[in-house]
């Protein structure tokens, strides 16, 4: 089974780890905030509000990465996951190839599990070369590449006790599109294009109808740039992180005992 090749070695991404705290699994980085790839150096540099052309500059190489087309009027779609039924792939097969028919997407895959959805990504690269691009294994460069270059993040699980990649995307300014269950109904706050809230798209019902209902609201969105930075940076503003999780438990404690 055909593989993408691997990145050059000289790319080196700021490395993440995970603390447990209650209910939810916390990501936190060595530096605050995480870091973007600059495009064509190899240097890594903050992100931050000015992320525009760190954001197309990392998409760039992305897309070169996995050897697709550029198109600056399709949206990127990154998934990062195990290839299980819990995650939702099987409303996929209905919706992804017309939107890739269309034009509409290009997408990226990384993970492995389930025979079934490994071949199902691989045929999606088979019939589009040049719009999919498939990495059917584990690997953590990789994967920041894609959470930093996407400007969509799939995740329609069945049901997800925490999540860590909506928060992930959230920071690097990835718009994340989940259904609304466990943790990513907890991080993720439906977009409202009049008021100009929200961090992402969510959808309810464990339907095909449901999933392309909210995917047409994120093409819709997609097409209003303005809207859609102002998406990105409510995004990137939340914070999930460990110190301000600790101060919500410390606080409940000394309201407890006080």
């Amino acid at each position: 089974m055909a593989r993408i090749r691997r990145l050059p070695g000289r790319f080196q991404l700021t490395e993440r780890t995970v603390k447990e705290c209650g209910d939810h699994q916390i990501p936190t980085w060595p530096q605050d905030p995480p870091a973007f790839p600059k495009h064509g150096a190899g240097v890594i540099t903050p992100l931050n509000h000015e992320i525009a052309e760190n954001h197309i500059d990392t998409a760039i190489r992305q897309r070169q990465v996995f050897g697709i087309a550029h198109d600056p009027d399709a949206m990127v779609v990154g998934i990062i996951s195990r290839l299980t039924a819990q995650k939702g792939f099987e409303l996929l097969p209905d919706v992804l190839p017309e939107l890739l028919e269309q034009g509409r997407i290009r997408l990226v895959v990384l993970g492995s599990g389930e025979e079934r959805y490994e071949r199902y990504f691989q045929s999606l690269h088979d019939a589009h070369p040049a719009a999919v691009g498939v990495y059917l294994g584990f690997h953590d460069e990789l994967a920041h590449w894609i959470e930093a270059g996407a400007d969509l993040f799939l995740m329609p699980s069945r049901f997800e006790p925490c999540g860590l990649n909506q928060m992930f995307s959230l920071r690097y300014g990835t718009v994340p599109l989940v259904r609304h269950t466990g943790g990513l109904a907890d991080t993720v706050q439906p977009w409202d294009m009049d008021a100009g809230t929200g961090t992402g798209f969510v959808f309810h019902d464990f339907t095909l109808e449901a999933l392309a209902g909210a995917l047409d609201q994120a093409l819709e969105a997609w097409e209003d740039r303005s809207s859609w930075a102002t998406l990105m940076q409510n995004g990137m503003a939340m914070d999930y992180s460990w110190e301000r999780q600790s101060e919500q438990y410390l606080d409940l404690y000394q309201r407890m005992v006080g």
